[in-house]
């Protein structure tokens, strides 16, 4: 499973980077770690649904809510500031993945 999280979250970023889907209300909003955290689980009821660390030692994460479908990725320089990347909804899992990936393991 963390094989397919660190391929899966870098991958998330640069994709939203490549298509700029990057959302006008993701744009500029950065803050400390626990406070935007915090913000997606009271606002958005979202929680950490993937994670990764990029080659910079950034760590990009991923928050969904399954009860709305939202999600928000998320990257974390190494001194806690961190910064929406891209946000939107209908998100979907894929347990075909999952499974696939517990099987590497």
């Amino acid at each position: 499973m963390r094989y397919l999280i660190n391929m899966i979250a870098p991958t998330l970023v640069a994709l939203a980077i490549g298509l700029g889907s990057f959302s006008a209300s993701a744009a500029g909003v950065c803050g400390p770690h626990e406070k935007i955290v915090q913000q997606l689980e009271d606002g958005y009821k979202e929680i950490r649904s993937g994670y990764g660390l990029a080659g910079n030692g950034s760590l990009v994460e991923l928050f969904v809510s399954k009860s709305t479908g939202s999600w928000t990725v998320m990257l974390t320089r190494p001194d806690g500031w961190t910064c929406l990347m891209a946000t939107g909804g209908n998100w979907a899992n894929l347990p075909a993945i999952e499974k696939a990936a517990e099987e590497l393991m």
